[in-house]
């Protein structure tokens, strides 16, 4: 996974709205936008003036109930 972070982390700098949109996150204050890891898992980011911020590292195999609610 340590790679995957990696090669994330260079998406993200060189174009953060590289992620798709993250639908299970509408209708929050911010766009949250996710990009695959190794699957099972998906980094959940958001934009904040020009910033990246992760806002979770995801195992898809885990309830989407859990995922809204700690977003």
């Amino acid at each position: 996974m340590n790679n995957d972070l990696k090669r994330a982390k260079k998406l993200l700098e060189e174009n953060p709205y590289i992620g798709q949109k993250e639908p299970l996150a509408a209708n929050r204050t911010f766009e949250y936008r996710r990009i695959v890891l190794s699957r099972p898992f998906k980094l959940i980011y958001f934009i904040h003036e020009e910033t990246v911020y992760i806002a979770n590292i995801w195992d898809t195999r885990r309830s989407v109930k859990n995922l809204v609610r700690n977003l």
